[in-house]
């Protein structure tokens, strides 16, 4: 049991550490640090569970995603009516759909540290959860809502205008997930 408890402690501490860094680097300062917390809870931590062992009901980050993904494309869309005061609605499409999609939130998310401050089921995680786009891109929409929902839409577009800085420096890259886009 003891070396169990001490390999429990040492993930607690890796992880408490891995959260410490991501704050950092959002620049965010959480005011309610439980929306951080659950904008990290990937959904295999409750395995199918309605609530937790205190009878609370299960938060993961699944609703905080859903809203993360509309403050993204709002914050994308602002963004590049402003740098592209002459690009058309097609041109605009294009670059929004490439800058939203899940390849470039997980890209984000990497560089931010997002996948050792998640939480994770144990099977999950052996599994590369930490490394996964999917489980990545899903966080950092998650982390993106958090930090509107605690701070607003100014605090939402400061952490996005540091963070996507390089996504939105680099060249337009042609989006795969759009098939309307594709079809253009």
């Amino acid at each position: 049991p003891e070396p169990v408890l001490h390999r429990s402690r040492l993930m607690a501490d890796r992880r408490a550490e891995a959260v410490a860094a991501l704050r950092r680097a959002l620049g965010h300062d959480f005011r309610d640090a439980a929306l951080l917390e659950r904008a990290l809870t990937h959904p295999s931590v409750g395995e199918g569970a309605a609530h937790d062992a205190r009878g609370r009901p299960f938060l993961d980050n699944q609703r905080l995603e859903f809203l993360g993904d509309r403050v993204l494309g709002l914050l994308v869309a602002d963004r590049l009516l402003r740098d592209f005061p002459d690009a058309d609605e097609g041109e605009m499409s294009a670059r929004l759909h490439a800058l939203v999609d899940k390849s470039a939130c997980a890209r984000v998310a990497e560089k931010l540290g997002v996948g050792p401050a998640m939480r994770l089921s144990p099977g999950e995680a052996k599994q590369g959860g930490r490394r996964r786009e999917s489980v990545l891109g899903d966080a950092m929409e998650a982390l993106l809502a958090a930090v509107w929902l605690d701070g607003g839409m100014e605090a939402a577009r400061a952490v996005f205008d540091r963070i996507w800085a390089d996504e939105l420096a680099a060249p337009a890259r042609p989006s795969l997930t759009n098939p309307k886009s594709a079809l253009q």
